[in-house]
C-alpha cells in the first residue's frame, strides 16, 4: 500500500511496455493502476486520463560520464516532477543483477548519490528499487 494524495492505494503494476495508448483504458478497466512509462508527457498525459498512474525510469549515475549522466537524469526529473500521474522514480532496474557472479552491475555508492541528486530536485515523489530474488544473499545485501 502506498498513500496518492490522502488515499491509501494498493499497486497493481504493469513492468512491460503497453503497445499504445489505446491499451490504457484496457488496463484500468482490468485493475491495473500503476505502469512503468518512458519519459514522455503524451504517454503519461493518456495514463492519467484513465485513472493510471506511472512510474519513469531515470537510470542512475554513470561515474564514468558523471555530468553527461547527471544532465540527462535532471531533465527527466525536471521535465515530469510536477505530472499528475506521476507515481515515482525508478533509478535502476535490478542493481545488482549479474548472472552466477557475485560482482555487482552498479555499486550502492552510484545509488546513493543518484537517490540523493533525484530527491534534492524532486523531495515529493517516491523512488522505487525493483530487484528479482536472482543474487546470492551476500550480493543482495
Amino acid at each position: 500500500m502506498v498513500f496518492t494524495g490522502n488515499q491509501r492505494s494498493f499497486i497493481l503494476g504493469l513492468y512491460q511496455p503497453t503497445n499504445g495508448t489505446g491499451s490504457f483504458r484496457e488496463l484500468s478497466e482490468t485493475g491495473y493502476n500503476l505502469l512503468n512509462l518512458p519519459a514522455d508527457t503524451r504517454l503519461l498525459d493518456s495514463a492519467q486520463k484513465y485513472g493510471l498512474k506511472a512510474w519513469v525510469t531515470t537510470g542512475t549515475l554513470d561515474t564514468l560520464k558523471l555530468e553527461k549522466s547527471w544532465k540527462s537524469i535532471q531533465k527527466v526529473v525536471l521535465s515530469l516532477k510536477n505530472h499528475p500521474a506521476l507515481l515515482a522514480w525508478e533509478i535502476a532496474d535490478e542493481p545488482a543483477y549479474t548472472w552466477n557472479s557475485s560482482q555487482l552491475r552498479i555499486v550502492p555508492k552510484l545509488m546513493i548519490a543518484t537517490h540523493d541528486s533525484i530527491s534534492t530536485l524532486d523531495p515529493t515523489h517516491l523512488i522505487y528499487l525493483n530487484h528479482a530474488p536472482v543474487n546470492l544473499v551476500q550480493t543482495m545485501q
